[in-house]
C-alpha cells in the first residue's frame, strides 16, 4: 500500500529536489528574516512550488 501511496504521489518522490530548493529558498529567506522562520518558509514555499509545477524537474514518465 505504502509503495502504491509512494508512486502515485511524485510530491513524496522528489524529496530530494524539495530539500535541495527549501535550502536554497531557507538561505536567501534567512538573509531577510530569522533563521527557523526562514527555513520553514524555504520548505513551505519548496513544498508550494512543487505541487504548482507538477514535480516538472523530473521528466514526467508516462505510465499505464
Amino acid at each position: 500500500m505504502f509503495k502504491i501511496f509512494f508512486n502515485s504521489h511524485p510530491f513524496i518522490k522528489n524529496i530530494s529536489e524539495i530539500l535541495i530548493t527549501a535550502i536554497s529558498l531557507g538561505v536567501w529567506f534567512s538573509v531577510n528574516i530569522n533563521h527557523y522562520l526562514g527555513v520553514f518558509l524555504g520548505f513551505l514555499t519548496a513544498g508550494t512550488i512543487n505541487s504548482v509545477l507538477g514535480c516538472s524537474w523530473e521528466p514526467k514518465k508516462k505510465t499505464t
